[in-house]
This record gives structure tokens, sequence and C-alpha cells, in this order.
């Protein structure tokens, strides 16, 4: 229930924020989207994964299907908590920290998910913590998360063209009107000195 939560927090952030800027181009909207589910659904997920994992480590190791006790599970807990920390550098970084931040998220959770189908096969653990909605989880936010962060460095790529190209077409621009002035100027002055010779 927590990442839906989570999700829907992050998907209504994002759209709040992108009615609220006045660029609405492809470029924003993906970058907008991305910082949010970085922050919320890695960030926050992350470090409530932690706390889970420490806190209330019995609840969260029955909810899984796993024997509470183990002292593995504080492992499991720190690696939440870096992944955590990276989603929320992602609000301070652009660029390499998204992407390794994207990569972290994907060796995790599709690592964990590996774990939990190998569980279901071999100890035919069915708990809803290593079947259910976490499972999914784990296998389709690192999809999200790349498919985002490729098309934002797709549309990034043309955003900086159209302004080079638009940055080019007014210095061309100005090179013409600079050319028509020093045009007319010479024009008048080669009439001022026909006229003076008159």
């Amino acid at each position: 229930m927590c990442y839906l939560v989570l999700t829907a927090i992050a998907l209504l952030g994002a759209t709040i924020s992108v009615f609220a800027k006045k660029d609405k181009r492809t470029n924003n909207v993906l970058r907008t989207f991305l910082l949010w589910i970085l922050a919320v659904n890695v960030g926050l997920s992350g470090l409530l994964g932690f706390a889970g994992h420490v806190l209330v480590a019995d609840d969260v190791a029955l909810f899984i299907g796993w024997m509470p006790g183990s002292p593995f599970q504080f492992e499991v807990a720190i690696a939440n908590l870096m992944v955590g920390v990276l989603g929320f550098m992602c609000l301070w970084f652009e660029a390499d920290v998204w992407f390794v931040t994207i990569v972290a998220t994907t060796i995790f959770g599709w690592g964990a998910a590996y774990g939990h189908i190998r569980d279901m096969i071999l100890n035919h653990n069915y708990a809803p913590g290593n079947v259910g909605l976490p499972l999914y989880a784990d296998v389709i936010a690192p999809v999200v998360l790349i498919v985002l962060l490729i098309a934002y460095k797709a549309t990034k790529g043309k955003t900086k063209a159209v302004t080079t190209v638009a940055a080019v077409n007014t210095v061309k621009a100005k090179i013409r009107v600079a050319k028509v002035k020093k045009a007319k100027t010479t024009k008048t002055a080669t009439k001022a000195k026909k006229t003076k010779k008159k």
C-alpha cells in the first residue's frame, strides 16, 4: 500500500508542478516527473524501507515471509538507506547523479525481485511482502525511471539543438540588419558628398 501512496504523491506533485510552471516544453515536463519520482519513489521509499527494516524489523520480516531476527535484515536496511539518500541527492545534483541513482535502484530492485521470485519457487513463500505489490514495484519502478531518463536525455538534445539554431538565426538576422544599416549610411554619405561637390 505504501508503494501506491508514494506513487500517487509523486505523480500528483509532478502534475501540480508542471501546471504551475510557465515553461511546459516536453523536456521540462519529463525533468519534473523524473525529479518527483526520484525524490519520492526512490528517496522517501528508501528511507521508509530503512526505517522499517530497523525499527519494526520483525513485522517487516513476517510481512515478507522471512524468519524474524536475521542479522542480514540490517544489511537490507542499509541498502535501502543508500538508495534513499541517492534519491534525495537527485534534487541538488543532476545528470550523473540521476544516472547513478537509477543504476543503483535498478540493481537493487531487480536483484530483490529475483530473490522474491526464487523464494516463491523454492520455498513456496507467497507472503504479500514477497510476491505482492513490492515485487511488482521492484520490477516496474526501474523500467519507468530508465524510460523517463532516456526520454529526458533525447528531448534535452533537441532543446539544445533548437536553441542553437534559434541563436544562429538571431545572429544572422542581426548581421543582415547591420549590413542594411551600413548600406544606408554609405548611400547617405555618398549623396552628401555629391551634394557638396555641386
